[in-house]
């Protein structure tokens, strides 16, 4: 909340609205257990995640579970890494400073993307 009020006082008024739908239906298993175990090294650990996984199908990430939220945040790490750079980019165009604000609600991920 404090980034979007922060953006409005700057006279950020443009917003892009992307929805994420289906996303933890979509989510391949393969990808983010690479992302996961790039930080953990531990086959305990990522044998009880990819049985946490597979128990829904074979892709996509059970919802309403307590790991849910965790995996998604490590799953959508780079499309945060994305608006970074566009951020970066922006910086003295015509768009400057385009700021973001990932939020969940009780359906997706979703991003909203302001630009001045």
């Amino acid at each position: 909340m404090h980034r979007v009020a922060t953006a409005i006082v700057q006279r950020k008024t443009r917003v892009i609205d992307l929805d994420l739908r289906a996303y933890f239906d979509t989510v391949r298993h393969h990808l983010l257990l690479d992302k996961i175990a790039c930080r953990i090294n531990d086959q305990d650990v990522m044998h009880l995640i990819k049985l946490m996984l597979t128990a829904a199908g074979k892709q996509g990430v059970p919802q309403g579970r307590v790991i849910s939220p965790l995996l998604s945040n490590i799953y959508l790490t780079e499309v945060d890494r994305m608006l970074e750079r566009a951020k970066e980019v922006t910086r003295s165009g015509r768009y400057t400073y385009v700021e973001y604000a990932r939020f969940a609600d009780d359906r997706a991920p979703r991003r909203s993307v302001q630009v001045a």
